[in-house]
């Protein structure tokens, strides 16, 4: 048996890693939370880089398939109970209601919605029930999921919100117990992200559990 294997494991040859971002923010996982953290923090005017799996954005309301996502069950609720009754009138507020709002009006039919449509979703934001996301009349899925990604990626270019996707987020960059970055692999090979901060969207919190 070589030296270099024991007990079903095979040692690594340590190496340097070549650091492609250094940033303030970056963003481990694009979905609905993710997207929506990457856009608030860039328009607070720190670097920022949101990194996903996938190569495009949203996530479950992306690539993912399922435009409702987490979007649309938050706005499935009950009629009946208050939180419904809340948000109907109050709207989910700042960068999410905005996303919503866009997702709207760039889906294809959206020229046909009427004139007073139009102005509440502009002027006010309000989640209107024939309106949501996923509840398109017919929409397919597919055409959908392609206008969410592209709202998003709209949104985080205005943002100036860099993105890195096709890549997978490996173990986090450690100094003592705070995490200051994260190791990626790529098709390029791996690559380190410097960061003053890191944000876990990633679902299953896989950085969290590897730091």
């Amino acid at each position: 048996m070589s030296d270099r294997m024991d007990n079903g494991f095979v040692d690594e040859p340590g190496k340097k890693v070549p650091v492609a971002y250094d940033v303030d923010v970056a963003v481990a996982g694009c979905g609905i939370a993710g997207s929506m953290a990457a856009i608030a923090a860039g328009r607070q005017g720190v670097s920022t880089l949101v990194l996903d799996r996938f190569g495009q954005l949203g996530g479950n309301i992306g690539p993912g398939g399922w435009p409702g996502g987490d979007v649309h069950l938050a706005l499935n609720l009950n009629k009946s109970t208050n939180a419904q009754a809340l948000l109907t009138r109050m709207g989910m507020g700042d960068v999410a209601q905005e996303f919503h709002r866009r997702v709207v009006l760039a889906r294809p039919g959206a020229d046909e919605l009427s004139d007073d449509v139009r102005k509440e979703l502009e002027q006010t934001h309000y989640n209107l029930p024939s309106h949501r996301m996923g509840s398109a009349g017919g929409m397919p899925r597919v055409v959908e999921t392609q206008v969410t990604s592209h709202v998003l990626l709209k949104m985080m270019r205005q943002a100036d919100v860099q993105t890195l996707l096709a890549v997978y987020v490996g173990n986090p960059i450690m100094e003592g117990d705070r995490v200051r970055g994260l190791f990626v692999e790529s098709k390029s090979g791996r690559l380190a992200i410097r960061a003053k901060l890191v944000i876990d969207a990633t679902a299953e919190a896989d950085v969290a559990f590897r730091a």
